[in-house]
């Protein structure tokens, strides 16, 4: 006897016609007489007589009737009650993104998060930089992954990944068939640059002795490296990028990329106490440093 079986001995009893209870159920009629068959059998009594008008239920059949619907409703209550109390559980954690991290990293973090806490719902923020910061302060989330950063009084921030940086080129670049490139060819090659930042300008010009030849600049790595696919210059990008597999481009090593690393950072208020943002940052720290070693330019 299962609870299947007890709700399908309740509809031939309203129905008092298997035919109608069978169509009701939508299974065969002589799938649910055997049923009825095997329930009688199970009991050691018949629960109904048949004849040419239907299904008549007999006095012990409506003694199973009584205790056969008190079974079924019980079983319902458990079920809604174990719905709310799962609902009652489940927590939202609001999380920024942004940048090419959104396509690789984010994702294996957050998927690592969610096999550990099903009952989390993540929602995820798409903003830039500043939108991001002004969230965090405000409460509308609890914590930003991003790659450029600078340092910021009340929040705190911690490395999630750092990778050396690679060239990307198209692929029919004379220098893409080399498996190592010495950077000192490229003074005179055209480069993707990215915002207006002398700074960072500068400082390639003290690590490398030359300044980059830029005639287009983007925001993001993925504009960069669309631009290297459809040959308007080399653009730089970390090794994780690779697996995107965007057209047209490859990725090589060149003598002195360690010098210069693409690092993402998480960032969060300092006096936040959330369990669940301190969950995050114990998975962010595993993934840290299971994958650092993994890192190969």
């Amino acid at each position: 006897m299962d609870i299947r079986t007890l709700g399908n001995f309740i509809v031939v009893a309203e129905e008092k016609n298997l035919r109608r209870a069978a169509i009701r159920l939508r299974i065969t009629q002589p799938a649910l007489s055997r049923q009825i068959q095997a329930l009688e059998e199970d009991i050691g009594t018949q629960l109904f007589t048949r004849s040419a008008n239907g299904m008549e239920i007999t006095p012990a059949g409506e003694s199973l009737l009584l205790h056969a619907r008190s079974i079924t409703s019980e079983v319902e209550l458990a079920k809604r009650d174990v719905l709310r109390t799962t609902k009652e559980r489940r927590e939202q954690m609001d999380i920024g993104v942004s940048g090419s991290a959104m396509f690789n990293i984010i994702p294996e973090i957050l998927e690592e998060f969610s096999k550990l806490h099903p009952y989390v719902d993540l929602v995820l923020h798409t903003a830039r930089k500043e939108q991001q910061m002004q969230a965090l302060r405000h409460g509308k989330i609890l914590i930003a992954f991003e790659r450029f950063l600078h340092e910021e009084a009340d929040l705190a921030c911690e490395e999630v990944l750092s990778e050396p940086m690679l060239l990307a080129l198209h692929k029919d670049h004379p220098l893409a068939n080399q498996q190592v490139i010495d950077i000192r060819t490229l003074c005179d090659e055209l480069f993707i640059g990215g915002p207006v930042d002398k700074s960072g300008e500068d400082q390639f010009f003290h690590t490398y002795g030359f300044r980059p030849r830029i005639e287009k600049r983007v925001n993001d790595l993925m504009s960069g490296l669309n631009l290297v696919g459809c040959g308007y210059g080399i653009f730089y990008a970390p090794p994780s990028m690779q697996s995107l597999q965007i057209r047209n481009v490859v990725y090589r090593p060149f003598l002195g990329g360690e010098k210069r690393v693409f690092t993402l950072h998480c960032l969060y208020c300092k006096n936040e106490n959330s369990s669940l943002l301190h969950a995050l940052l114990e998975v962010v720290r595993t993934y840290r440093t299971a994958h650092s070693a993994k890192i190969t330019p």
